[in-house]
């Protein structure tokens, strides 16, 4: 038997995590979906019934000693991250949980810190790492160029009507993505702010020229109020192109797409549709594949710790927030 827990019931879960965890114990009969929680008893008791929970709770250390899991899913405000994963570290159980890991770099490596302290398995939910379109295009890269060879990266997010203050926690996604496909730390980042007071304070687009350790280099532009909803990225490196459009529900790019192109010729042209995990959401998202394969690795006694490999995408995100000229 495999338990889980989930901590953390609100919309973003009950959309996209909860239905992970269903189709995840429906397909593993050892898995067990034990009990989730949330501050608000009512909210727990309504996911329990929806996606199969055996118990519900609204004290999440009380889950814990009463259950004795053996994953535990939070799914909690980045405000509460910190303190609710500390905690679940400390009682000794595996963690999974949603980026990022805490509300700056210090919390951050706080957590770091505590997960080596009591050697906990963990991994920080960043799901672009595991949508089924960035498995099959780093499955490429990896089967056609060597390592080390990318020359550079470009990347757009847009978004419509984003109008956040404070957009460094939707960028880090991208700042993550990029640095997970580049397979190499940020060396030097410079940042350009193109400010838009007034639609409020804090809006503006955010444009990133950055250098890698491994000596490529890459342009990351957030554009927060454009006219679409989207995320693409261009890979070059010597003879080879990768084009990715990830897939986004009610986008023009909701299915996903990705080519492959070598000396001017097309290797590869697929649809999201023809490597996705399922076509829901939770699925084509990479959230489903985030959760199964972090449930199968500590099911076949392997001790993931991936902390450690986001702490430098909370760093370079923290600039943003910051309004900081540079990395």
């Amino acid at each position: 038997m495999f338990k889980i827990c989930l901590i953390g019931c609100g919309n973003h879960s009950s959309r996209v995590h909860g239905p992970s965890l269903r189709k995840y114990a429906g397909l593993n009969p050892q898995a067990v979906l034990a009990a989730c929680c949330d501050m608000d008893g009512s909210k727990a008791a309504e996911y329990s019934r929806k996606f199969g929970f055996m118990k519900y709770y609204s004290d999440f250390e009380k889950m814990l000693d009463k259950e004795k899991p053996d994953a535990v899913s939070i799914v909690t405000p980045i405000e509460a991250t910190f303190n609710v994963v500390s905690k679940v570290m400390k009682h000794g159980f595996p963690v999974i949980f949603e980026k990022p890991p805490g509300k700056d770099s210090g919390e951050a490596r706080e957590l770091l810190s505590i997960s080596k302290q009591y050697n906990i398995p963990n991994r920080v939910a960043f799901n672009r790492r595991f949508m089924p379109l960035v498995r099959k295009l780093k499955q490429l890269m990896l089967e056609n160029i060597k390592p080390g060879t990318i020359q550079n990266i470009e990347y757009h997010m847009g978004r419509f009507n984003r109008r956040d203050p404070d957009f460094s926690m939707t960028a880090i996604h991208g700042i993550d993505v990029v640095r997970y496909i580049m397979d190499s730390d940020y060396k030097h980042v410079k940042f350009f702010y193109q400010e838009f007071p007034e639609l409020g304070h804090g809006v503006a687009n955010i444009y990133m020229h950055c250098i890698f350790e491994n000596g490529a280099t890459a342009s990351i532009n957030f554009c927060p109020v454009s006219g679409a909803t989207d995320e693409r990225v261009r890979i070059d490196a010597l003879d080879n192109t990768f084009l990715l459009h990830m897939p986004f529900r009610g986008s023009y790019d909701s299915d996903g797409k990705l080519v492959y192109i070598q000396k001017n010729c097309v290797i590869t042209d697929l649809t999201g549709k023809e490597v996705l995990d399922g076509d829901e959401p939770f699925e084509t998202s990479g959230i489903y594949y985030e959760n199964a394969s972090f449930f199968d690795s500590l099911i076949s006694g392997h001790n993931p710790q991936e902390i450690e490999t986001t702490i430098q995408s909370v760093e370079v995100a923290e600039c943003i927030g910051k309004r900081l000229p540079e990395y």
